[in-house]
């Protein structure tokens, strides 16, 4: 049976201690927004700390946000198709476009200055190499080739140059990363940082003049710095300093250079929230910016959350328009050659019809003592078999199978999980349902943490094509609760996704659907049913949860 969605019907990389993140050159230009990505989304914000958008706002996992240099874009990766992979979109949300189609892993995009090309790191060729293609995904090239891992790609202001971070001269490939400059071809690598600090140095970008070079540092204590140098690697001094604390590694991390070159944004653990020695993710992280002659650090963001992938655009001016290339199509086929008539044949019988699974989400908790996932699932006593269900968090991921127990009608487990994903107190578990006999697949994603978001609501109603829905969650959610309704016709599954805007602890629906989509629906085979979805709220640790409802029975 085919599934599809119908869209407009409303409104650990390699390496412990440079695990993710990546460096962004600097266009010059006037300061816009500054880019980070926080709890798999994507978001902008103001250097004064106002003006936060969510770009994403997708139970998918997105993350390593890049400006395109005109500031009318931004190119990401994300997991919302299965491997990770890189997509572009428009700041207003529109346009959205996924550029690699491979399941190799592919991540860390950087726009080239012009806006024609796009850098990034991929593991197509089993092993970290640096990449390039057009912004539209078409002509991708391998610019680096080494057995060692090479990562965190930034252009010159030029486009003339890239400078990236390998672990090819590491004697730990492990902690030890460097710094490499290579023309925009993969040409003339050479290598610019030798071991300053014992946990090396990465994440590096470009000043908006291309004179310099900001980058992070780590250092004997798992601390790590920013840094600034010659674009030749020459005259490298520190540009944020911090007393260490022999109970917290301090972090700053993933510079970037604001367009006019006065400033540098950085997300650091400052604040007493950073990280215990030997191991483990920031419990917090904030983004801040500070002069370029190391004065006067100041915080833009100040919500508790672990922030990465920092970038920060130049405020949107008329879109570039480079001329892209086009993707070669695929040869034409011939003709096959006509084929006689076959003999009439009796009509097969008519395809059996799959029942929703209504599969709901009671409980996905995550608790850092116990160290384990403890999720509770109602579905159909109809289901049966076995689901897939995967963790991600800490950088890693955790996967296993679970038996559908068909009696109680539920899927149940405790699962004891690494100490790395407990100590971050959250995650974003996936639950697969493959379907079976009697019931269509189902798959949920959504944030696994201790805190409950007490989602709940009475039966949507949908009369006289009007969709009504509504209810409550806990006064600290934030975000938006989604609703999925879905039917079958002509043997397909159809979806049609809407969203409700949490406000004070309260949430509404309420839509007209279109006399085509009615008509649909009243073609139906089967019943309406509903799936209601708040996906979780990292800064507050809160936990995803799903409730599901029929609509409508058979017609």
């Amino acid at each position: 049976m085919r599934t599809r969605v119908v869209a407009g019907v409303c409104c650990v990389l390699v390496g412990l201690a440079f695990a993710e993140g990546s460096g962004q050159a600097a266009v010059p230009g006037q300061n816009g927004k500054i880019a980070y990505a926080s709890g798999g989304e994507v978001y902008t914000v103001a250097p004064d700390g106002s003006d936060l958008v969510n770009h994403t706002n997708d139970p998918a996992f997105d993350t390593e946000p890049a400006f395109s240099p005109d500031g009318t874009k931004l190119a990401f990766s994300s997991f919302r198709d299965g491997p990770q992979s890189i997509f572009t979109t428009n700041l207003d949300g529109s346009g959205l476009m996924r550029l690699v189609s491979l399941p190799s892993g592919d991540r860390e995009p950087a726009y080239a200055p012009d806006g024609s090309r796009i850098a990034f790191t991929s593991f197509r060729d089993g092993n970290a190499e640096i990449y390039s293609m057009s912004a539209n995904g078409c002509g991708q090239t391998r610019l680096t080739n080494d057995p060692a891992a090479d990562v965190d790609p930034a252009f010159s202001p030029d486009g003339s140059k890239i400078v990236f971070a390998s672990f090819r001269d590491a004697t730990s490939a492990a902690t030890q990363p460097e710094i490499y400059l290579m023309n925009a071809d993969g040409s003339g690598q050479t290598r610019l940082t030798n071991g300053g600090g014992t946990q090396g140095s990465a994440e590096a970008g470009f000043s908006p003049d291309g004179t310099k070079i900001v980058f992070t540092r780590g250092l004997s204590n798992f601390s790590f710095e920013i840094w600034t140098m010659n674009a030749d690697g020459s005259s490298q001094t520190a540009l944020t300093r911090q007393v260490p604390d022999p109970n917290v590694r301090t972090v700053d991390r993933e510079p970037a250079f604001s367009p006019d070159g006065t400033k540098v944004a950085f997300r650091s653990s400052r604040g007493g929230s950073g990280r215990p020695p030997g191991g483990g993710g920031e419990v917090n992280s904030d983004i801040f910016t500070v002069n370029s002659d190391g004065t006067s650090i100041t915080p833009v963001t100040t919500n508790p959350s672990v922030k990465t992938g920092v970038d920060w655009g130049v405020r949107a001016t008329t879109p570039l328009t480079p001329a892209l290339p086009s993707c070669s199509p695929a040869a034409p086929v011939p003709p096959a050659p006509p084929v006689p008539p076959a003999p009439p044949v009796p009509p097969a019988p008519a395809a059996k019809v799959l029942l929703p699974a209504k599969m709901s989400l009671a409980r996905a908790g995550l608790f850092r003592s116990a160290r384990v996932l403890d999720v509770l699932a109602p579905i159909t006593s109809l289901a049966s078999g076995k689901a897939k269900v995967e963790l991600h968090a800490a950088g890693r991921r955790t996967r296993f199978e679970t038996t559908v127990d068909s009696t109680d009608a539920r899927i149940r487990f405790r699962k004891l999980i690494p100490a790395a994903q407990a100590q971050m107190g959250t995650g974003i578990v996936t639950i697969d349902y493959p379907g079976d006999a009697d019931t269509r697949p189902q798959s949920v994603r959504l944030r696994a943490a201790a805190q409950k978001a007490n989602l709940d609501l009475k039966r949507p109603t949908l009369v006289a094509g009007r969709l009504r829905a509504q209810g409550t969650i806990s006064s600290q959610a934030r975000g938006v609760v989604r609703l999925q309704v879905q039917y079958v016709v002509d043997g397909e599954t159809i979806t049609l996704p809407f969203r409700g805007q949490i406000e004070g602890g309260r949430w509404s629906i309420d839509e007209q659907l279109s006399a085509e989509v009615q008509a649909a629906i009243a073609r139906r085979t089967g019943t309406v049913h509903s799936y209601t979805l708040f996906t979780g709220y990292l800064p507050e640790r809160m936990r995803g949860e799903m409730r599901s409802y029929q609509v409508l029975g058979d017609r």
